[in-house]
């Protein structure tokens, strides 16, 4: 694990992947144990499309409030800078320290989560770390339309238990298009995370094995 910067699962950039979906509720994922579906490519399915803004408002991610060319800068290699969540701090808790705890009580031999909970996604990708790192850089995903999205981490003496999370105003959106956009986030760890194994709580899966994919 030292000194690799390796995503098994998930490339750690910021990007937005075209879920292969009709059109949904802004969020929705189907129950497969806390995954998302399979990517697919934008474009696919014949005919032109109009561009779909990720940027509040239904602006381009470029413009400014009024539509006009608010002069922002990009990230690198010119992929958009990830918009700001409104909520930066997970609604219901206790989901995810309930579920954790219950995955390392099981470990190793833990059963999925039965159906989404936007409370506990399954993380997209974590960066390897060093024996001595006091922090993970875990990939999270939210939909255009969420108010809030982040990451969480219980630990215990064997297990850095981390997840995702994202929170939706009920009665605030009837329609959004089907995107997922990927964050970099960052955890802190109340002490090195030496030997300990990183475990996704959705789906209770080592995060650096080949079978973990990250969702996607």
């Amino acid at each position: 694990m030292a000194g690799s910067t390796r995503v098994r699962g998930a490339g750690l950039v910021s990007a937005a992947v075209l879920l292969a979906l009709g059109p949904v509720a802004c969020g929705d994922v189907p129950a497969d144990g806390g995954g998302g579906p399979a990517a697919e490519q934008p474009g696919a399915g014949g005919g032109p499309e109009e561009p779909v803004s990720d940027a509040p408002g239904g602006h381009d991610a470029a413009d400014g409030p009024d539509g006009s060319d608010g002069g922002e800068s990009s990230g690198p290699d010119g992929a958009e800078e990830p918009a700001e969540p409104e909520v930066t701090e997970p609604p219901e808790p206790g989901v995810f320290q309930r579920r954790a705890e219950r995955v390392a009580a099981a470990w190793p031999d833990v059963e999925p989560l039965p159906a989404f909970d936007p409370n506990v996604w399954r993380v997209q990708g974590v960066e390897e770390a060093a024996l001595e790192d006091t922090a993970l850089t875990v990939l999270v995903g939210h939909g255009s339309c969420d108010h809030g999205w982040g990451a969480q981490v219980h630990e215990t003496a064997e297990l850095v238990i981390v997840g995702n999370w994202t929170f939706q105003r009920e009665g605030e959106v009837m329609a959004c298009d089907d995107m997922l956009h990927l964050v970099e986030m960052r955890v802190e760890l109340a002490e090195p995370l030496g030997e300990r194994t990183v475990v996704d709580a959705a789906t209770g899966m080592d995060v650096y094995t080949e079978e973990f994919t990250g969702g996607l």
